[in-house]
C-alpha cells in the first residue's frame, strides 16, 4: 500500500489549530470535542439560509405536514455526504477541490458541470422542494476543507481515527440542531395556513406580518423575532456562500486554461 499524502504545510491559507498527538484512538474527551467543534457547525448554517426557511413555510403552507417525512431522510442523506466530505479531508489531507486534480480533463470538467447544476438546483426551491433546502452541495467542499483547520498527520491513524469520531459527533449534533429549526418552521405555518387563502401568498416577505396577524405579539412582538431570525440566517448564509465561493473559483482554476483571480 503506498504512502499517504503529507498534510497540507501550516503556511497556508487555512488556520492550523493544534490537537494534542496520539498514536491510537483514545476514550472521549470533552477538552478533545472543543478542540474539534466548529467545521460542523459552520457547516450547518449552510442548512439554515433564508432560502431554506421559504422552502419549508411554503411547505408547511401548502403541504401541511406530508412533506415532513422527505425532510427527515433528506437531512439524514445530507449527514451521511458531509460525513463522508469530513472524512475525505481528514484522511487525505486535501479538500475536494484539489483531489480533482488527480482525474482526466474531461472527468473534471464533467464533475465542475454537474457542480454547478447542483448549485443551480439546490436555488431553485420551486424544482427541488425541500431536498434542496436540506442537501446543499456546496457544503460538501467546504467541510472538506474545513475540517483541515485542525493540524493532524494523515500518516498517524490514530489520530485519524479520534478526529473522524470527534467530526462525525460535531456535525451529528449540529444538523439535529438545524433539522429541528427546520422541523419547528413547517407545522407553525401548516396550522396557521394549510387550506386558507393565504396559503398560496405566504414567502417571506409576508411571512412576518402573517405571522404576527395569527399568533399574536405578546411583550415582543413575533414580527421582530421573525426579522431577527431572518437578518441572522442570511448573514451566516452570507459567510458560508462566500467561503465556498473560493471553493467554486478553484475548481474552474484547475480545470480551465485561463487565470481566473
Amino acid at each position: 500500500m503506498s504512502d499517504l499524502p503529507s498534510p497540507p504545510a501550516s503556511g497556508g491559507n487555512i488556520l492550523q489549530v493544534d490537537v494534542e498527538a496520539s498514536t491510537v484512538a483514545m476514550a472521549f474527551s470533552w477538552k478533545k470535542m472543543w478542540q474539534f467543534t466548529g467545521p460542523g457547525l459552520l457547516m450547518t448554517v449552510g442548512f439554515l439560509d433564508p432560502g431554506n426557511i421559504q422552502g419549508d413555510l411554503q411547505a408547511g403552507a401548502i403541504g401541511e405536514y406530508s412533506l415532513l417525512w422527505l425532510m427527515m431522510w433528506a437531512t439524514a442523506v445530507g449527514l451521511l455526504i458531509q460525513l463522508l466530505s469530513a472524512r475525505l479531508g481528514v484522511a487525505t489531507g486535501r479538500n475536494l477541490a484539489k483531489l480533482c486534480e488527480e482525474y482526466p480533463y474531461w472527468a473534471g470538467l464533467l464533475l465542475w458541470v454537474m457542480t454547478e447544476v447542483a448549485l443551480i438546483g439546490a436555488d431553485m426551491q420551486e424544482a427541488v422542494g425541500i431536498v434542496g433546502c436540506v442537501i446543499t452541495p456546496y457544503n460538501v467542499f467546504l467541510h472538506s476543507a474545513s475540517v483541515q483547520s485542525r493540524n493532524i498527520n494523515p500518516k498517524e491513524i490514530g489520530r485519524v481515527k479520534e478526529a473522524l469520531n470527534y467530526y462525525s459527533i460535531e456535525s451529528s449534533v449540529a444538523l439535529l440542531v438545524s433539522f429541528a429549526i427546520n422541523l419547528f418552521v413547517t407545522p407553525v405555518f401548516a396550522v396557521g395556513f394549510y387550506g386558507s387563502k393565504r396559503a398560496s401568498s405566504v414567502g417571506l416577505a409576508n411571512a412576518g406580518e402573517y405571522v404576527q396577524e395569527k399568533y399574536g405579539g405578546g411583550l415582543f412582538p413575533i414580527y421582530y423575532i421573525w426579522g431577527i431570525g431572518l437578518l441572522v440566517a442570511g448573514q451566516s448564509s452570507t459567510i458560508t456562500g462566500t467561503l465556498n465561493f473560493f471553493g467554486t473559483l478553484n475548481i474552474a482554476k484547475i480545470f480551465c486554461s485561463f487565470d481566473i483571480y
